[in-house]
């Protein structure tokens, strides 16, 4: 009796049947890893523009003199339009001696993007070096508060700079909608 050498044709399509089964399921594995790595990189990014802002707002506000509101339209208050008239939130201070700075939401600061949406942005205003814009093209800002810590008027004084305020602040990354929150208190320590 002779014996074949080979496979029978149920055998090959059982072997092809268990490698399309196999390749599948790798092919699965590599795409939910690639879209993972992805959704990682735009939290990551948010995370650093958030760490930025935030970080660049403490260090200033901790060596200034004061934060001082009193008599800058709207004083502390919630992001977004006041009363229609152009206006936004912002956290004023004192350096460099009498001169007031701030940091504020600019609407539309780097237009809209594709799909319509505008895209805020945090700028630091000073009387002394012009504007310089905090977050990137790629982030907008959806919320920016500034509340005082333990009255409801901000004003320091530069005799007893014990005035503190909470930041929040969050961004969302325009192109996956990954979004971050993120607060901080701060007190004046009443140099410039």
């Amino acid at each position: 009796m002779r014996m074949r050498k080979g496979f029978t044709m149920i055998e090959f399509i059982a072997y092809v049947g268990v490698l399309v089964v196999l390749m599948i399921a790798f092919i699965q594995f590599v795409l939910a890893f690639i879209k993972n790595e992805r959704a990682f990189a735009h939290r990551t990014r948010v995370a650093k523009e958030v760490d930025f802002v935030l970080r660049t707002m403490t260090d200033t506000l901790r060596t200034s003199k004061n934060i001082n509101n009193d008599g800058i339209v709207p004083a502390l208050s919630v992001f977004g339009k006041n009363g229609g008239d152009g206006n936004f939130s912002r956290v004023a201070f004192t350096r460099g001696g009498s001169n007031t700075n701030w940091f504020e939401v600019i609407w539309n600061a780097y237009g809209t993007t594709g799909a319509g949406n505008i895209q805020n942005g945090i700028v630091y205003t000073s009387t002394l070096g012009g504007k310089s814009k905090l977050t990137s093209p790629r982030v907008k800002v959806t919320a920016f508060r500034v509340d005082c810590i333990g009255s409801s008027t901000c004003a320091t004084n530069p005799a007893s700079p014990t005035q503190s305020v909470r930041i929040t602040l969050q961004l969302i990354d325009i192109t996956s909608g990954e979004t971050l929150t993120a607060t901080t208190s701060v007190t004046p320590r009443g140099f410039d």
